[in-house]
């Protein structure tokens, strides 16, 4: 199951993408896509550049990202709502 999500969230995928609670970008490894991790922990380097820091307070100029991936983070969070509210993708691709 996780697979054939991890496969559909890919195909939805283009552009800029910056994957917020992502440790070490998992979803993405091997697919050639131009991602962005950030996570609250370090991590070992891997396939992408790598930000630590906070989905509550996301280190990155207003609309800089094509896409948002979320996978797995809004139960780790203390307010969903505010993570939800994503300012660094692009207005039309929301």
């Amino acid at each position: 199951m996780m697979e054939s999500r991890k496969d559909w969230i890919r195909s939805q995928c283009s552009g800029t993408i910056l994957d917020v609670g992502s440790a070490d970008g998992w979803i993405f490894k091997g697919s050639g896509l131009d991602v962005t991790c950030l996570d609250i922990n370090q991590f070992v380097p891997g396939e992408f550049p790598q930000v630590v820091g906070d989905a509550h307070n996301l280190p990155f100029a207003d609309e800089s990202f094509d896409i948002t991936c979320l996978g797995e983070i809004l139960e780790h969070v203390n307010n969903p709502i505010l993570v939800l509210r994503v300012r660094v993708v692009e207005v039309d691709n929301r």
